[in-house]
């Protein structure tokens, strides 16, 4: 134990490492956009992580302290699933052996939580980051409530599912087990508590709805249709979850499922823990079928998960604690190198623009600020306006149709308002050809570049932006590709609409 102790000490000081060192990610920076503008809703996702990244801002904006709260996941996860064990226990007086046992598989889990690959590398402040935290805190106040809890534990299990809402639509998964939960128990079932639960996402619903009715409907239009329409079945697709899920949980994690690696398994899980372990993992198998499922997808589910997994095979908890800790230490020296290799190492790579841009921007944002001062500065895709407008404190407009990722600088960039001013406008080095197409919308164009880790980045400096014309033939595009709402949807406001059609 005191191994262990000492291991989850040098990896929560080693994730501050990480958080401090790594550079901001272009997703990372996105968010932190919606922090630095708070608003009661987004245009990807609901609005929690620009709540949680706008409270943090008031205090600074170094890398380590924005993402803070993802470094500490792991460790307050752990601390949960104690709590929670105590709470197993002390409720198992009186109780069979094998219910007694189920108290010591949550200090298993609380052990092995910070171990499991993702939690050892990741310290990205997204969506995911405050999902997660409150996934865990519901799902362990209802197995609690199913277990004889109280108010408190109900309460818990409210407040955790209205905040999962308020953070992503994952969530919904969660309330979904919840309700098959309730629909498979036997004799009296749980309706008073599931009801209880559901009410309490009906504030942050109607707060989306109304912000969603109010702004175009962003986020049905983001995940429902525009990110869709490449939908359909592949082979390629579950496979691919499964060697997720493999990762994630590590090829141990189904070595209790099979009898012959665990010939004497331990207390069953409860039917509720396994319900709420296998619910949203099989229906992100479903989906798998037709779309793929990333990593970051799971990870709000991956603790129950691991818990109902040592529930169903105790005797796999010693291998698990030193494969998972051999893991961990291997990562901790794979991004260890990574990270301390100088960017001269990834030259040969034919990713090194991206890299030289994502990884050392700091430089090229002082130099592109000194470049137009005064002018409007703007790049051709989300992930570099964000990085850039994080690092130079400036807006950093995104300039043409774009993709459907991503699109919050639809509302909060007017262009009606840039009409006859100067834009400078970043492209990938090397690819002065992206910006040819957009001379037409300027009256003069002066061609430059900015020299960043021996690359030249070209930058079109455009003097008279020709708004009406960049209606006609851009805007025109973004409103037909993003923003052509289907049915009821047209009853509500779209001040992208609005502002650009005529």
């Amino acid at each position: 134990m005191t191994l262990m102790a000492g291991l989850l000490t040098a990896l929560l000081l080693w994730r501050c490492w990480v958080a401090a060192t790594l550079p901001i990610t272009g997703d990372e920076a996105y968010f932190i956009g919606w922090g630095r503008h708070p608003d009661w809703g987004f245009y990807d996702h609901p609005p929690m992580v620009g709540w949680w990244l706008a409270a943090q801002l008031t205090l600074g904006d170094h890398p380590l302290w924005l993402r803070l709260s993802a470094v500490l996941l792991p460790f307050v996860l752990s601390l949960m699933l104690l709590v929670a064990g105590r709470r197993a226990d002390a409720s198992s007086v009186g109780r069979s052996s094998a219910d007694a046992a189920g108290g010591t598989c949550y200090q298993a889990a609380a052990l092995l939580v910070p171990l499991l690959p993702s939690n050892v590398w990741n310290v990205l402040i997204t969506t995911d980051t405050p999902l997660i935290y409150f996934s865990v805190l519901s799902g362990l106040a209802w197995l609690r409530v199913r277990a004889g809890g109280g108010h408190l534990s109900l309460a818990l299990a409210a407040v955790g599912l209205a905040g999962a809402v308020l953070s992503k639509y994952f969530a919904a998964l969660l309330w979904l087990a919840y309700v098959v939960d309730t629909l498979t128990t036997q004799g009296r079932k749980p309706w008073r508590a599931l009801a209880a639960v559901s009410l309490a996402c009906v504030p942050p619903l109607l707060l989306m709805g109304w912000w969603n009715s109010q702004h175009c409907w962003p986020n049905l239009m983001f995940n429902f249709i525009n990110r869709n329409a490449d939908i359909g079945p592949g082979w390629q697709h579950p496979v691919a979850y499964v060697g997720v899920l493999l990762y994630s949980l590590t090829p141990l994690a189904v070595a209790p499922l099979l009898p012959r690696v665990a010939p004497r398994p331990g207390p069953q899980a409860p039917r509720t823990l396994q319900v709420l372990a296998v619910v949203p993992l099989a229906a992100f198998g479903l989906l798998s079928l037709v779309k793929p499922v990333g990593l970051h997808w799971v990870l709000a589910f991956l603790p129950l998960a691991l818990l109902a997994l040592l529930q169903h095979g105790r005797p796999a908890f010693r291998t698990w604690r030193f494969f998972l800790a051999g893991l961990a230490m291997a990562h901790g020296v794979v991004v260890s190198l990574v990270l301390l290799m100088p960017m001269s190492a990834w030259r040969e790579l034919a990713q090194f623009p991206s890299l030289a841009l994502y990884l050392d921007t700091p430089p090229l944002a002082q130099a592109l600020s000194r470049l137009g001062p005064t002018a409007t500065l703007a790049t051709l895709s989300y992930a570099q306006s964000a990085t850039l407008a994080y690092h130079t404190h400036r807006p950093v407009i995104v300039f043409g149709t774009g993709s459907f990722h991503a699109r919050q600088d639809d509302l909060d960039t007017d262009f009606r308002r840039l009409a006859g001013q100067d834009l400078l406008i970043l492209s990938k080095p090397g690819r002065p050809q992206d910006l040819a197409p957009l001379s037409p919308y300027f009256d003069n164009i002066h061609m430059e570049s900015i020299t960043h880790q021996g690359l030249q980045y070209p930058v079109l400096r455009g003097q008279g932006f020709r708004y009406e014309r960049y209606r006609q033939e851009v805007l025109s595009q973004v409103l037909t590709r993003f923003y052509q709402l289907p049915g009821l949807l047209r009853h509500g406001v779209c001040p992208v609409s609005e502002r650009y059609a005529r």
